[in-house]
């Protein structure tokens, strides 16, 4: 993508593709006090040009679409501070109010806050978005699962899965090998082995978490054992 303005290079109405690294190139570094949407649109950062060339549309009004979205997910992190790539999302959306707005994301979010960069959903009669996140969760999950039957019922949210029609599937026994059963009773027994080592290291720091490390590890490990024992008996089904 060339520097400077995209129309002298030629590059008319049409479509362009940007990923949210080069959409935040170029902005510079910013302090606690100076981090805001709006100080990210600097003279040579990418995405002044971007908003630039957008805002010279004028045969309709412009679209932008924000794959993977969740990228931007973190405006109100758990430390307070907001990435970069958060705060470009919003600072475009602010920067090009007439700009129609998709988000597409199939991890949107995984808790409310997750939202806060999604400007165009709107606050719903709340005074900022923070207030009616506030709001969502005193009320508890009931209130967060009619909010979402709201976004759906105007059309803001959309969610669609792959068509199972055509698709066909069966419930097969996979019998163990006999070399199969012996790798399953070893690794039990290794695993067996490895715990009693784990249990060993009673009192030191951090073993809450090295336990819940441990299980997860144990629980993977026999997992990819049990697909693999299936491979056979499905590979010659």
């Amino acid at each position: 993508l060339p520097q400077g303005k995209l129309r002298s290079h030629g590059v008319r109405d049409g479509v362009l593709f940007c990923t949210y690294s080069l959409l935040v190139s170029g902005s510079g570094k910013q302090s606690e006090k100076t981090l805001k949407p709006a100080n990210l649109i600097r003279d040579g950062s990418r995405l002044k040009q971007i908003i630039e060339w957008l805002n010279e549309c004028k045969a309709s009004d412009p679209l932008i679409v924000f794959d993977e979205c969740h990228k931007a997910k973190n405006l109100l992190s758990q430390n307070g501070t907001p990435t970069k790539t958060a705060l470009a999302v919003v600072a475009m959306q602010q920067a090009i109010p007439q700009a129609k707005v998709l988000y597409c994301s199939a991890t949107g979010a995984s808790e409310p806050k997750n939202l806060a960069y999604m400007t165009r959903l709107g606050t719903f009669g709340y005074k900022d978005f923070n207030s009616m996140l506030v709001a969502l969760e005193k009320a508890g999950m009931g209130a967060l699962e009619m909010f979402a039957m709201g976004l759906k019922a105007t059309g803001a949210y959309l969610c669609r899965t792959l068509s199972y029609s055509g698709a066909e599937f069966e419930v097969a026994t996979c019998e163990l090998s006999p070399e199969m059963r012996i790798m399953y009773d070893r690794a039990a027994e290794f695993w067996q082995m490895l715990f009693a080592v784990f249990d060993m290291s009673h009192g030191r720091k951090g073993k809450q978490m090295m336990k819940a490390q441990f299980w997860g590890a144990h629980q993977r490990f026999f997992r990819q054992m049990l697909l693999c024992a299936k491979v056979p008996t499905v590979a010659h089904g």
